[in-house]
């Protein structure tokens, strides 16, 4: 048994082609969506799960996260994170 209420008593897909509205948009009640900036952050959402993944995989994680000498032995021993770690500090340094 669901209970209606009377403002919302379309359905999102009948809204979407209602009277006023814009194209590409779906009218939830007081709320109106735009279909390309949520198929946007559904893309970027996605994507920076995958970068995390290929990064957690890139990352060394030989030593103990808290043996500080030995961890940036181990980035120093990684040519490519001394780059990144390198533009990074010059990118904050910057501001």
């Amino acid at each position: 048994m669901s209970i209606e209420h009377p403002e919302h008593s379309t359905s999102p897909a009948a809204a979407v082609t209602g009277a006023g509205a814009r194209p590409n948009t779906i009218d939830l009640g007081e709320v109106s969506v735009d279909k390309s900036l949520l198929r946007l952050g559904a893309t970027l959402g996605a994507l920076g799960v995958v970068m995390q993944i290929v990064m957690d995989r890139l990352h060394p994680h030989a030593v103990d996260p808290d043996n500080s000498t030995a961890v940036f032995r181990d980035i120093a021993l990684a040519v490519f994170l001394v780059g990144a770690f390198i533009s990074t500090w010059r990118l904050s340094a910057a501001r």
